[in-house]
């Protein structure tokens, strides 16, 4: 629901995708929870299994952010820094 605030425009593609993608996993977790739980894994190690990989994940997704904003918007920060908007600078006057 957050994507279709997000981005109307894209929104019913990708919010079908995101539908689809956690009915798999709603389907796909409870069976692998129980395999492992067959298996003798506690479920403090299906915890630790599950967080490793999710703060890798978060840790990849604030560094490619932080790449993003340094490559992309460095012309609005450009821009900015030398007082004008990005919407509002003035134009060049052909002389």
């Amino acid at each position: 629901m957050i994507l279709a605030a997000v981005r109307p425009r894209i929104s019913a593609r990708w919010l079908s995708v995101s539908d689809g993608v956690a009915k798999i996993g709603s389907m796909t977790g409870p069976l692998v929870a129980g395999l492992l739980l067959s298996r003798g894994i506690t479920i403090q190690h299906m915890f630790l299994t599950v967080t490793v990989p999710l703060f890798v994940a978060l840790f990849a997704a604030v560094t490619l952010m932080g790449f993003y904003n340094l490559h992309i918007h460095r012309n609005e920060r450009t821009s900015a820094a030398n007082g004008w908007p990005l919407a509002t600078q003035p134009s060049p006057v052909a002389e």
